[in-house]
C-alpha cells in the first residue's frame, strides 16, 4: 500500500504508515488486499475447489460432447478398419499386406486360389485387372459375385500384379492391388 501522506510504500496488511503514521483505511486496506498475488492464488483456488467431477460430467455440454466424441471416434475407426475393401484370410493362402505400398502380397498353396475378399457394401460386379511390371494391362475380368474373384500365380514375372475393384474406377478405397507368388513347400 501506498500512503497518501507521504507517498511511501507499505505491507498490505497494515493499519498504520510505517513512516509518517498516517491511517489507512479499510478501503484502501482492501483494494491493496484485492491486488496482491496471494489474494488473487486464493480466489484461484477456492473457485477450483468448487469445481468437481460430478459438476463436470452432469453438465449438458459435457455430455453432449462425449457422445458427439465417441461417435466420431467410432466413425473413425470405422472407416478406417471396417468399411475397407481388403483380403481377408483363407486356407488356400497366406499373405503379407505393406502398409507403406497399400498393396498385398499372396502366397498361394496350389496355382489357382478363389480370394476371401471383403467388401464393405453390397457390390454387384467386381473387376479383376492383371498389369505388367510397366503397368500395362494385359487382361480384364469381371465378375458378378465376389466368391467368384480367382487369381493364378504368377511365377514367369513376380512383378506383374492384380488390382481388384469393386466399381469401374481404381481409386484407393475401392481397389487392393495383389501380388501373387507361389507358397514354398516344406518338402
Amino acid at each position: 500500500m501506498r500512503c497518501k501522506k507521504c507517498n511511501q510504500q507499505n505491507v498490505n496488511h497494515a493499519n498504520y504508515c510505517y513512516f509518517c503514521g498516517g491511517v489507512f483505511s479499510e478501503e484502501e486496506r482492501k483494494c491493496a488486499r484485492e491486488k496482491s498475488v496471494w489474494y488473487k492464488l486464493v480466489q484461484l483456488k477456492d473457485r477450483y475447489d468448487t469445481i468437481t467431477l460430478s459438476k463436470i460430467t452432469g453438465s449438458k455440454a459435457f455430455q453432449v460432447g462425449s457422445i458427439i466424441g465417441t461417435i466420431l471416434i467410432g466413425g473413425y475407426f470405422i472407416i478406417q478398419n471396417g468399411y475397407q475393401f481388403k483380403l481377408k484370410e483363407s486356407d488356400s493362402y497366406t499373405y503379407e499386406y505393406n502398409i507403406n505400398e497399400k498393396e498385398y502380397y499372396v502366397y498361394l498353396k496350389n496355382d489357382e486360389a478363389q480370394l476371401n475378399l471383403y467388401a464393405p457394401e453390397s457390390v454387384n460386379q467386381f473387376y479383376v485387372r492383371y498389369y505388367s511390371e510397366d503397368n500395362e494391362l494385359l487382361s480384364e475380368n469381371g465378375y458378378d459375385n465376389i466368391e467368384d474373384v480367382k487369381v493364378e500365380v504368377q511365377n514367369n514375372n513376380p512383378r506383374n500384379y492384380y488390382k481388384i475393384s469393386y466399381d469401374k474406377s481404381e481409386n484407393d478405397i475401392n481397389t487392393i492391388k495383389i501380388y501373387t507368388l507361389k507358397e514354398a513347400s516344406n518338402e
